[in-house]
């Protein structure tokens, strides 16, 4: 790791964190702290993404509905197959209420 690169390998958990852990339910925590959660684990090697596409929506400043990505992946199609692929475990651990 560079001297200019800080390491998250260290991070606490956040109380979000914990919540959403236990809860099993993304609404528990920030998208902060989910990104934190990664940066943990991609410092401390216990994940190793050869593909990464971190998707997001939010409201831009006239209050309109915006979506994008940030991808780092070899290829388009890659980006898209893991967005497909992570798309079905979404709706086969999608809670039915």
């Amino acid at each position: 790791m560079s001297d200019t690169e800080q390491s998250f390998a260290g991070a606490p958990l956040s109380i979000g964190e914990i919540r959403s852990a236990r809860s099993e339910s993304g609404a528990d925590w920030t998208p902060r702290e989910a990104l934190i959660c990664a940066l943990r684990a991609l410092d401390r090697d216990e994940i190793k993404p050869a593909s990464l596409v971190i998707a997001w929506e939010g409201k831009d400043d006239k209050d309109k509905s915006v979506c994008d990505y940030f991808s780092a992946c070899p290829d388009v199609l890659r980006a898209i197959a893991v967005l497909a692929r992570v798309s079905y475990r979404l709706n086969f651990n999608a809670d039915p209420e």
